[in-house]
């Protein structure tokens, strides 16, 4: 629906003493959120005299796209001291933004009412794994997913994912070579994480092999994670000039994070050449981000090129680009804190 026309029935609804009614309200509130209006949808929300599990969802999954996690949280807390019982979609939903914003505090608590309630869904099972692994807690998530007998491919996705996340690429492989062996095929996801676990394991050779296997084997087309993965085994292994080719020759258009890559191996491995290449790439494609810069920059100090360094500094002088400030959290008493670096208004 247009969401001026949308807006039109809205003010009919209130006009003609509609708005109490459910079923219209619960329209609205999805029209809201379908369109992107998202604080018109939390003004229906508030409105409503009955609130159910489906409208609580609603509002949660709205917070957790636009970023606003912790509000989801609250969101889920205000549900149970209303006493709703949640449904399956809820408890991901809840998961998926402890996920996002690591709060292993508020997973844990999602996890105690899972077992107090008794809840037995792959659904939820799938969310807290993925909210163990990306929480940093591998033990626990390896523990829910053994004591499952079987596995679909996102748990299957959510361990090998998390193995390679967290530095484990051997146990990331393992894992990948078991879901095969009980017939499972693979997807674009898999391959994220085997082609992570080669590169954080340092496993040039296999990597070059599953970036091969990905499209011969499993006729799955390369995306650009896989490209990206790709570039890094590369990169860390010192094939410089063969990571370069690999962007250049790609059927798809790299983004910065690829040339990025590419520059801060340079450093490691001392090549000032694909350096300034990468570097004049990256200044096409984003000439306010600063970090490309910085990152030429200490290439050429490491090297004593001054003077190249001075003239760094000068263009960003010149093109006023300004650095952003850095942006962290943290959970303290099963509140969620948000810093700014240099914020002087900070409690902690």
């Amino acid at each position: 629906m247009d969401l001026r026309f949308g807006c039109q029935v809205h003010a009919c609804v209130l006009k003609s003493g509609f708005q109490g009614d459910y079923d219209v309200s619960k329209m609205l509130l999805d029209m809201y959120v379908q369109a992107g209006c998202f604080t018109n949808a939390r003004l229906v929300f508030d409105r409503l005299k009955e609130r159910d599990v489906f409208s609580w969802t609603v509002v949660m999954s709205t917070y957790a796209k636009t970023d606003e996690g912790e509000k989801a949280i609250e969101c889920f807390r205000s549900m149970l001291r209303e006493n709703k019982r949640p449904n399956d979609a809820t408890l991901a939903t809840s998961l998926s933004v402890c996920s996002d914003l690591a709060c292993l505090g508020s997973g844990l608590q999602l996890h105690s009412y899972t077992i107090k309630s008794g809840w037995n869904s792959s659904v939820v099972s799938s969310a807290l794994v993925d909210m163990y692994v990306k929480c940093g807690n591998l033990a626990d998530a390896e523990m829910l997913f053994d004591e499952s007998d079987t596995h679909d491919l996102v748990e299957w996705n959510t361990i090998i994912c998390g193995y390679a996340q967290h530095g484990h690429g051997y146990k990331a492989l393992e894992a990948f070579q078991e879901m095969i062996d009980e017939g499972n095929v693979p997807d674009e996801i898999t391959f994220v994480g085997v082609l992570s676990a080669c590169s954080h394991a340092g496993l040039l050779d296999e990597g070059r092999r599953y970036f091969k296997l990905l499209s011969s084997v499993y006729g799955i087309t390369p995306t650009l994670e896989h490209y990206a993965c790709m570039v890094d085994i590369l990169a860390k292994a010192g094939k410089l000039a063969e990571a370069e080719s690999l962007i250049n020759e790609m059927p798809l258009t790299p983004d910065a994070s690829l040339w990025k890559t590419i520059l801060g191996a340079c450093r490691m491995h001392g090549n000032i050449e694909i350096a300034e290449r990468a570097a004049e790439k990256l200044f096409e494609s984003q000439p306010d981000d600063i970090s490309s810069c910085i990152l030429l920059s200490n290439i050429y100090a490491d090297l004593k090129r001054w003077n190249d360094v001075a003239k760094l500094r000068s263009m960003l002088v010149d093109r006023g680009v300004k650095k952003e400030p850095g942006c962290s959290w943290i959970e303290i008493n099963g509140k969620l804190h948000v810093f700014l670096s240099q914020d002087g208004c900070a409690k902690y």
